[in-house]
């Protein structure tokens, strides 16, 4: 999985941080076994996130809809008309590594 827009945390793991998200935002808790920031700067936002399982990652696909009613304005997208296709503060797409 590749969670975009997730920033990272000073004292916090990322698997941890990925772990707290999917708990306080998504229906979900998936058993994450590692996490890792890509990206060209370390501090990137991108995070390459191995699940124990390929049913963790579909349930944490279909759960990450819930992400576009999050009354949470760092989750969901904001529509202030400034451009057609704005992105989520988080975005989580599937990927094979």
């Amino acid at each position: 999985m590749v969670i975009t827009g997730l920033p990272p945390a000073p004292q916090i793991p990322d698997t941890q941080l990925v772990s707290d998200f999917c708990e306080n935002n998504l229906t979900v808790k998936p058993h994450v076994l590692s996490a890792r920031r890509i990206g060209r700067d370390a501090s990137s936002a991108r995070l390459c996130v191995t699940l124990d399982s390929s049913d963790a990652a579909e349930a944490l696909l279909g759960s990450a809809t819930m992400l576009r009613a999050s009354s949470d304005p760092d989750v969901r997208p904001e529509h202030q008309g400034q451009k057609r296709h704005e992105e989520f503060g988080v975005f989580i797409t599937s990927t094979r590594i």
